[in-house]
């Protein structure tokens, strides 16, 4: 059931995008099945004029209402072909699968790849001349259901990415991303991962102006990030990495934090204060001293503290707020 409802979701997220484009699931495909795993030996069966690649078989595969016979619930392998007249553009191809899958156009493979039990969808963009193009599709099955879904629909070319610049290195762990106007969009998607297949995004969102900022800061290290209108391609693809450029002061990667302050020369003991806000009515510690310092264990993230001189007879102001950031690996 879950892996149902990920398909349903999937296929919900697939038709909000192509609201601005009709899909296209091609016509007269040829299913060929074979009852192994590398479409070896003589078919197990052959079927002519399958009008659309949408396809969930939780057991044997199922075409126009009718099982398949002859081939086997799990451990088989079926190859589409199909020749399709296109006219000239870009086009942006959208397949969702389990398990593994073979994109094949005019003899390239385009988009090959494998996931174990699990549902995945994927999009990848392609310029065609106007004519015919040969399509294949192969899908191979190991266990449990199978699914296989192949749609394109022709759009329009991807934004222009403004900022951040390809290779560029940041400290801004909240950096805004920014790009180009594509014609009639009402939405944009992007998307930033640790990887340029984007398979699992680090972070993905919509926007309706040209430009996104996270809300939640991007841990350090190097990142990808694409846009695309709900009727365009996806942009190009920039590269950016966030690291520390210059030394940080009251930064540490311990938790064990030293908070340090100069004496003053009447106090008999001082007091310690660790706050999570600068208004310092989120306390974590009011700490006394005797020295003119105090250790504290910390977790991750954002701290303040202050600091005051104690006496018998008087008690001093507070010391201004200094900022505190513990960052552990």
């Amino acid at each position: 059931m879950r892996r149902l409802n990920i398909l349903i979701l999937s296929l919900m997220c697939l038709m909000i995008w192509n609201q601005a484009t009709k899909a296209d699931f091609g016509t007269n495909w040829t299913a060929i099945f074979y009852n192994n795993t590398n479409f070896s030996g003589a078919p197990a069966a052959n079927i002519n004029g399958v009008n659309a690649i949408n396809f969930n078989w939780p057991h044997v595969p199922i075409i126009n209402g009718v099982p398949v016979n002859g081939v086997n619930e799990d451990n088989f392998s079926v190859r589409f072909t199909s020749t399709q007249n296109i006219a000239q553009g870009s086009y942006q191809f959208t397949v969702t699968y389990d398990e593994h899958v073979r994109v094949v156009i005019d003899g390239n493979v385009e988009f090959e790849d494998y996931v174990n039990d699990s549902i995945r969808t994927y999009s990848f963009s392609r310029a065609l001349t106007a004519g015919q193009h040969s399509l294949q599709v192969e899908l191979i099955d190991f266990t449990s259901q199978a699914v296989i879904q192949l749609q394109w629909n022709p759009v329009l070319s991807g934004p222009q990415l403004i900022a951040p610049s390809n290779g560029a290195s940041m400290e801004d762990t909240t950096p805004t991303f920014s790009w180009s106007a594509v014609p009639t969009a009402v939405e944009y998607q992007i998307q930033i991962d640790n990887s340029n297949n984007f398979f699992s995004p680090e972070r993905e969102a919509t926007a309706t102006n040209r430009q996104y900022t996270p809300i939640t800061p991007l841990p350090l290290g190097s990142y990808y990030w694409r846009v695309r209108a709900t009727n365009s391609a996806w942009s190009a693809v920039r590269q950016f990495t966030l690291e520390l450029l210059r030394p940080r002061l009251n930064y540490f990667i311990t938790s064990d934090v030293l908070i340090t302050w100069n004496p003053i020369s009447w106090a008999e003991s001082y007091v310690v204060q660790i706050s999570r806000n600068l208004a310092f009515t989120d306390l974590v510690n009011t700490i006394p001293s005797a020295d003119i310092f105090v250790e504290y264990t910390l977790s991750n993230g954002t701290y303040y503290w202050r600091v005051r001189a104690v006496a018998t007879d008087q008690t001093g102001k507070w010391s201004a707020s200094e900022l505190i950031t513990v960052d552990m690996p």
